[in-house]
């Protein structure tokens, strides 16, 4: 937010250039959280998109996702 001072009132637009940063990294290094879950995706490429969006939304969205798959 600090690098782009006139975006900062636009969250929405922040949302979407942070969800795309997030969906691009994980397509690169190709991070599924689902599939380390164990959770198969019938269409190629959706859990590494979902992980992207979990990613850009921060690690208490993935933590507690992983705690309603686990016993925590």
């Amino acid at each position: 937010k600090q690098g782009f001072p006139q975006l900062q009132e636009k969250t929405g637009i922040i949302l979407i250039i942070t969800c795309l940063i997030g969906i691009g990294g994980a397509l690169a290094f190709n991070a599924d959280i689902f599939e380390v879950l164990q959770i198969e995706a019938r269409v190629p490429y959706v859990g590494e998109i979902f992980t992207g969006i979990l990613c850009a939304r921060g690690s208490n969205y993935i933590y507690d996702l992983i705690g309603k798959f686990t016993d925590r």
